[in-house]
């Protein structure tokens, strides 16, 4: 992805909410600046909209009106779910949330 690349901030605050591609906002949207939602890692997958590889299993702040790339990783299942802008689902149940 081309975009702000991946910061630790530490933990999100209400008062002191993260910016685009800050984290952590430990799954919670309003955690994140307005117009930004918290993006759920399982691991180190990609975060929409920003750059680097951040640190393994801290949420980040993503704008979801950027335009995001998709990644055809094959058939997801609820065993091994997707995350947002992954495929193949055929279920909700196949995706993250």
């Amino acid at each position: 992805e081309n975009g702000p690349f991946l910061v630790s901030t530490g933990w999100c605050e209400e008062d002191e909410p993260c910016g685009e591609c800050e984290g952590n906002c430990d799954k919670n949207d309003w955690l994140c600046g307005p117009g930004l939602l918290c993006f759920e890692r399982k691991g180190d997958e990609a975060v929409p909209g920003c750059s680097g590889e951040g640190e393994n299993k801290v949420h980040y702040c993503y704008d979801p009106n950027k335009g995001t790339s998709f990644d055809s990783l094959g058939q997801c299942h609820k065993d091994g779910p997707c995350s947002i802008c992954q495929g193949d689902c055929d279920f909700d149940s196949d995706c993250y949330g």
